[in-house]
């Protein structure tokens, strides 16, 4: 038997089991926010270097979009634009939905 064949499987298993975790609300998310720089909101459901991938693309897909902080321990995601084309809340919603992931309602983020 190829036990680093196995070793790798497990790890594969391991990682796309950690990817799908039920959407957390343990950590208490930051406030949401969106100004003319910037928007921030909570996403349940980030576990792993890889669930922070996903997100960034999806982010950097939309226009003027050129950085993209995901900070796995709270529970926030910021996307940094070009003056004029910070998304919506609805547009960042429907990238982190796309990713696979969960924004609260901003009524049940604290709003």
């Amino acid at each position: 038997m190829n036990h680093s064949f196995t070793w790798a499987a497990l790890s594969l298993l391991s990682l796309s089991l950690a990817c799908q975790s039920v959407p957390s609300q343990q950590n208490a998310p930051m406030s949401e926010f969106r100004d003319a720089e910037a928007i921030g909101l909570p996403v349940y459901g980030m576990s792993c270097p890889k669930c922070a991938n996903n997100i960034t693309h999806k982010l950097t897909d939309l226009v003027g979009v050129f950085d993209v902080e995901v900070d796995m321990e709270r529970g926030f995601v910021t996307a940094k634009a070009a003056p004029g084309f910070v998304p919506t809340r609805d547009e960042f919603v429907e990238a982190i939905t796309a990713a696979g992931f969960t924004v609260p309602d901003s009524a049940d983020a604290g709003d």
